[in-house]
């Protein structure tokens, strides 16, 4: 109930996500969300015109039914606030990394030394739900562990890949598309009329 920001995060993840796979030159590529929620972000990506499907073992999808992901190799993992919710980080990794080569995940890094709690909104302390925080050298940690590059802006933003980029040009693209939402999905065909088409042949066929 306290995830007051979650429209407009998920709107500025629309940016970070497109950004990513122009760098990768993969805009027709298939993203999974990694614990995606209610489905906001997929939704929103299909609508722009990504290939998006949706997976989260502990939430239910109410707004991208019906593209739920069900296997196959897909170009870039997202995983948004999720890190810090994770009990066992190494293992939730290994499991992106099977779906994708590539992941693009968000999670506040804390600082050394640690603040304490009434001094940091990022702990959580009305919800209790987050578990674990990062900094930097913990995801280096885990960058080289899986023969990963790390990408990160130091604050929240963060992406483990296999081959390395123009970071400016990520930079650019996320500022750009960030300003001028339009020019993100330029190119991109949207999946609202076709997602409908097929949700309502699949329910006739039920």
């Amino acid at each position: 109930m306290s995830d007051t920001g979650i429209v407009g995060r998920n709107i500025s993840s629309i940016a970070l996500v497109l950004a990513t796979l122009t760098v990768l030159g993969r805009r027709d590529g298939m993203v999974v969300d990694y614990a995606g929620g209610y489905g906001l972000l997929v939704r929103m990506l299909r609508d722009k015109g990504v290939d998006a499907f949706w997976y989260d073992p502990f939430s239910e999808n109410l707004l991208a039914r019906g593209f739920e992901y069900r296997g196959g190799q897909a170009a870039l993992v997202t995983a948004f606030e999720s890190f810090e919710h994770f009990m066992y980080p190494i293992k939730e990794v290994s499991e992106m990394l099977k779906i994708a080569p590539h992941v693009l995940f968000t999670t506040s890094l804390i600082s050394d030394p640690p603040p304490q709690p009434k001094d940091w909104w990022y702990y959580g302390l009305d919800h209790g739900q987050h578990l674990g925080f990062f900094r930097v050298r913990s995801l280096k940690f885990i960058a080289e562990r899986f023969g990963k590059y790390l990408y990160t802006d130091g604050v929240s933003c963060h992406m483990l890949l296999d081959r390395k980029i123009p970071y400016w040009l990520w930079l650019s693209c996320k500022a750009l598309f960030l300003r001028v939402p339009r020019l993100a999905s330029a190119g991109l065909k949207s999946k609202t009329w076709s997602d409908y088409l097929l949700i309502s042949r699949n329910e006739e066929r039920g």
